[in-house]
């Protein structure tokens, strides 16, 4: 074969075919001369011009914390090399345009989307309004981030609808027991009916994990059930194996590269080999395999649906204890018999003043702010929030002239001279219509007076204890005969009361 004159392959053989005799390239003005020489019998040939298109694909790191960066790394092939626009970029979060040119000029425009975790709320609540008076407070609280869900044993348990991968594929989330055997999770065709497999559970403390048919692996010399948070990846590659990660640490590996039951629907979490006693979060499913420095690292991860190879997640933030949603796509888990969330808050708290607490108590106005430190370590700053102290009036004082021990039908006169809106109160009760001031007191009882400024604000003085005594039953005369009588007789005159 001879391209523009030259010689570019030849052979000495009959009635076979060769691949790739020859790449170069070829002009508007290109021969191909394709010789074919006879010895002794019909020969013909057919030469194939294929064309090398270019194309490009990427690859990009995950985004941990939000406002992160990602390496995007542009690689291209086909066409003719060398190219311009291929390389490692490190973007924000967004959509970006990759434009790809070979030595010819031939062009390949490639979109890459990075995705953005999801953003934290970060909002701070009070539990009054933010304008208040000196003497009072303002309870500040950050938000918390985070639930799990707690198992009791039988019959607790979430069904997932959901036919997991039989290989290449890595499933992970976080447990928390004390009992050293105990079932975490698995694979059915149904709910606690017919067959199941990919069952991940405890024996003696050991993690376990089986995949039918037929092999168990797990830990040794280990003791997970020691009532603390561990994060558990199973990871089954074909051609190499299954393993076993705790904590970002391969406890155990087998041989096994796939499971035979292809059958199955539902993730069954609760029940392994046995019902699961404690407590699970974070559980999510790729249909890739995981490295190990990859599983190390996002032990924390907070997925959101955008991840690459992420196809079920399940975190049970927005549940209501009822429901649990796939990040991923929508679709529902349900909670039967008994599992119930709880608030599993990881988060970690820096207020401007100082304070780690998730709540703080505010009794000065000024700008309030709080860092809060979230999953994967990352850390948000709050919009601030300003609380604004007015004024208190003095606490009032009530004075009076009168007594303040006294027989029914009398009254003590108090007075208060402090200026703003008065109110007075009898045993802590407001008394209607009384806000000037001068107040008559009549009945039995303590007796304030509430001073409010322009402001609202207010104070109350002091109580001042207003004794009544019952008034003495009116006396009459009693005389023992008539009151009209002659000189010289008498009549007998007795004071009595009505008892």
């Amino acid at each position: 074969m001879l391209i523009d004159g030259i010689e570019v392959w030849n052979h000495e053989d009959c009635c076979d075919y060769h691949e790739n005799v020859w790449e170069g390239i070829l002009t508007d003005t290109s021969t191909i001369e394709f010789r074919v020489m006879e010895f002794g019998g019909g020969s013909y040939g057919v030469v194939d011009v294929i064309p090398q298109t270019l194309t490009a694909s990427a690859t990009s790191t995950l985004i941990h914390c939000y406002n992160g960066t990602s390496d995007v790394t542009v690689s291209a092939s086909g066409g003719f090399p060398p190219y311009t626009g291929t390389g490692t970029f490190t973007v924000t979060a967004g959509t970006y345009d990759y434009l790809i040119t070979d030595s010819l000029g031939a062009e390949f425009t490639l979109s890459v989307n990075v995705p953005s975790p999801l953003t934290p709320d970060t909002l701070i609540s009070t539990n009054t309004a933010t304008t208040f008076c000196d003497g009072d407070s303002v309870l500040l609280t950050a938000p918390s981030h985070g639930q799990a869900v707690s198992f009791a044993g039988a019959p607790n348990r979430i069904l997932i609808p959901f036919d997991s991968p039989e290989t290449n594929y890595t499933y992970e989330l976080d447990f928390k027991t004390t009992e050293p055997n105990t079932g975490i999770s698995s694979v059915r065709d149904g709910d606690l009916a017919g067959s199941h497999d990919r069952n991940l559970y405890l024996e003696n403390g050991q993690i376990m994990h089986r995949l039918y048919s037929e092999e168990v692996i797990g830990s040794s010399n280990e003791n997970y059930a020691d009532g603390e948070w561990h994060h558990v990846a199973v990871v089954v590659e074909s051609g190499v194996g299954q393993r076993i990660y705790v904590d970002g640490v391969e406890v155990a590996s087998g041989y096994m590269d796939h499971s035979d039951f292809n059958w199955d629907n539902t993730i069954n979490l609760g029940f392994g080999n046995d019902w699961y006693i404690g407590s699970i979060d974070n559980v999510r499913l790729w249909n890739v395999v995981r490295t190990q420095t990859e599983i190390e690292e996002d032990q924390t991860l907070h997925a959101n649906s955008a991840i690459a190879g992420l196809i079920g997640n399940w975190d049970f933030d927005e549940s209501d204890g009822y429901t649990a949603y796939n990040s991923i796509d929508n679709s529902t888990a349900t909670f039967e018999e008994g599992p119930s969330l709880f608030i599993n808050n990881s988060s970690t708290y820096s207020w401007n003043t100082g304070e780690t607490t998730q709540s703080i108590v505010a009794r000065t106005g000024g700008i309030y702010t709080v860092a809060v430190s979230v999953s994967n370590a990352c850390t948000m700053n709050s919009p601030t929030i300003e609380l604004v102290m007015n004024p208190s009036p003095a606490i009032p004082s009530m004075s009076t002239t009168s007594v303040l021990s006294f027989c029914e039908g009398s009254e003590a006169i108090f007075i208060c001279s402090d200026s703003g809106s008065v109110q007075w109160n009898q045993n802590g009760i407001p008394v209607d219509g009384d806000t000037i001031s001068n107040f008559k007191a009549e009945e039995e009882g303590d007796y304030s007076v509430t001073i409010t400024n322009s402001y609202g604000c207010s104070q109350t003085s002091s109580e001042q204890f207003v004794e009544v005594f019952p008034a003495p039953r009116a006396p009459y005369i009693e005389a023992s005969g008539p009151i009209a009588f002659c000189a010289g007789e008498s009549v007998d005159l007795t004071a009595k009361t009505n008892t």
